[in-house]
């Protein structure tokens, strides 16, 4: 059983596709901040794809932990989330107007911006935001381990999500897997 919590109108094949708000046309409406109905030791992926930042550190630390339950111990989680670092370098080095449309992909949920497609609600706010060094030391704190960079141009299955949010120049894109 593979998951794809908050996908935001994306659906995966074969996998059950999650979002709080059923205009996005979920399989499950499911609030993913809270406990999910699945059995410990089920799920063989998760895709949390520009979800964490939308959750505010603690909330976050529950969460993974929470999904590291859920994995098998050959389970992989596929994270993507905006990288603060990256956004700033882009931001700082080029003073185009236009870039003001990072704005959008820092705080999150502005519709009025060239890289987000979302409404106005408390959802799509980001809460906090991460650089590598930031995650890594969050989600081995869970339990994980990093793994390799995933792209979703490599991966047939992540169709979808190709953007260029995706693509790497934005985001920090991970496979984490269950440490030792």
């Amino acid at each position: 059983m593979k998951l794809n919590l908050g996908c935001n109108g994306i659906k995966l094949p074969g996998w059950i596709n999650i979002d709080i708000d059923s205009n996005e046309g979920p399989d499950m409406v499911l609030d993913v901040t809270k406990t999910l109905p699945f059995p410990e030791d089920s799920i063989s992926a998760i895709m949390a794809s520009h979800i964490i930042e939308h959750m505010y550190t603690d909330d976050a630390e529950v969460c993974l932990k929470h999904w590291h339950d859920l994995l098998t111990s050959d389970g992989i989680l596929y994270v993507s989330i905006p990288d603060l670092k990256k956004i700033a370098r882009i931001f700082l080095l080029d003073p185009n107007p236009m870039q003001f449309a990072f704005v959008g992909v820092i705080y999150g949920g502005d519709n009025n911006t060239t890289f987000t497609n979302s409404t106005h609600t408390e959802h799509n706010r980001h809460k906090c935001g991460y650089i590598e060094e930031s995650l890594k030391e969050l989600v081995e704190k869970c339990g994980y381990k990093v793994g390799e960079e995933w792209n979703p141009r490599n991966m047939p299955e992540f169709d979808g999500l190709i953007s260029a949010s995706h693509a790497g120049w934005l985001s920090i894109n991970w496979m984490l897997t269950k440490g030792n």
